[in-house]
């Protein structure tokens, strides 16, 4: 791998490879516990969270994919005009080390899942499923851009078939879902949910340009993002929502198993794993070019689903929720930061500065309203008002200090 931008002539994604890129991504089981995380809320409560939340984290999602596709570059790099070289470093390492822990936390919940489904037979392991699917993922992630756009293809078509019906299944079982939660109403606000459902298209924001790069179409890619993460992201939270209302279990891999047989219920989660982890794995090793643009990409590949399946085999997954309220804490109020630079200020990729200490403190001060806000309760959330909220800081602050210049 080289860090310099890709050329016009060698970008040939176009918007419907976006598209079903984000909605290979958005087929996942981790998508469908978090959807099950919403149960508390009700159904109908739960749905309005799931839809706004997915509406709202995806604009700033397909927005990074727009500056991705305008520059050709990686998002890491990206962040070096409004950071800073040295700069963006602090917010590579901190990438890194999330795309690392989303491996663990998609490596886990897929041997957990697959151990389950097989039970009935004995076979096999979590830890030993966690090494397979690991090893996999990394593989995906090595055979290069054209090979993998044509595997997400194939399994989309699959997944989308089986997920399909899996959804009229869980449906037919009953006849309506309560509208009650499960449990006590308390354990989970809807601005909570709300949140959660905007943490989860922007926990992808950090890796977006990662792929939107290498675009034909800056609209075609900006619309194929949007789409295709929303109407993939919103399905799986609703069927993890549904699933829990109506068979009123807590581990909806188990609710399936109950539904029917198991062989497509294992291909829904070994596939969906692949289509999802592979771009973690992928974009670990794109970010650490940010780092030091002499590294083989092969090698850090390699290293990161090495270290992605390590992590795993000790990880515990009972706070998974609190992994992504961690994520959204610093990558929103970070996106707030460079969205602003990029779309209303002097935003310039040919910037050498070392750092920009007005956007550093301005991301800090985000992450801290961010946790403000998220635990005393905001009406309006967490999420939305940090991003906002440090795109005006940051705005304003700029403003001052080149009015005092000028």
């Amino acid at each position: 791998m080289v860090l310099k931008p890709i050329a016009y002539i060698e970008r040939h994604m176009r918007g419907m490879d976006y598209f079903v890129l984000w909605f290979g991504a958005s087929i996942s089981i981790a998508e469908i516990y978090a959807g099950n995380i919403l149960v508390p809320l009700g159904w109908a409560a739960g749905l309005a969270a799931i839809i706004l939340g997915h509406a709202i984290g995806n604009v700033p999602l397909a927005l990074g994919g727009l500056i991705g596709s305008d520059k050709g570059l990686p998002t890491m790099y990206l962040l070096r005009p409004t950071f800073g070289k040295n700069g963006s470093y602090l917010a590579t390492l901190l990438n890194i080390l999330q795309l690392i822990g989303w491996t663990a936390i998609m490596l886990i919940i897929c041997g957990k899942a697959v151990q389950t489904l097989l039970n009935f037979t004995g076979a096999g392991s979590t830890q030993l499923w966690i090494v397979i699917s690991g090893a996999v993922c990394t593989a995906w992630a090595l055979v290069g851009r054209s090979t993998f756009k044509w595997l997400q293809r194939l399994s989309i078509i699959t997944l989308g078939a089986l997920c399909a019906v899996m959804t009229v299944m869980l449906f037919l079982e009953s006849g309506s879902v309560r509208t009650a939660g499960g449990g006590e109403p308390s354990l989970l606000t809807f601005g909570q949910g709300l949140d959660l459902c905007i943490a989860m298209p922007i926990s992808w924001l950090p890796l977006v340009a990662d792929y939107s790069r290498f675009a034909s179409s800056k609209k075609g890619c900006f619309i194929g993002t949007y789409l295709g993460y929303f109407i993939g992201s919103s399905w799986m939270f609703a069927l993890g929502l549904a699933s829990g209302l109506i068979l009123d279990k807590p581990e909806p891999i188990i609710s399936f198993a109950t539904l029917w047989f198991g062989v497509p219920a294992l291909v829904i989660v070994l596939f969906s794993t692949f289509t999802t982890t592979f771009l973690d794995i992928y974009s670990s090793a794109v970010s650490s070019l940010n780092l030091s643009p002499r590294l083989r990409g092969s090698v850090s590949t390699a290293v990161a689903g090495g270290l992605g399946i390590a992590v795993a085999l000790v990880l515990p997954i009972e706070r998974y929720e609190d992994f992504l309220y961690t994520l959204g804490s610093f990558f929103i109020p970070l996106f707030g930061v460079v969205l602003t630079h990029y779309f209303f200020l002097d935003y310039d990729i040919e910037s050498r500065k070392n750092i920009d200490w007005i956007a550093l403190i301005t991301w800090l001060l985000g992450v801290v309203f961010y946790q403000f806000c998220l635990r005393t309760g905001f009406i309006a959330g967490a999420s939305l008002p940090s991003l906002i909220g440090t795109g005006l800081l940051f705005f304003v602050l700029k403003r001052i200090v080149g009015m005092r210049r000028g």
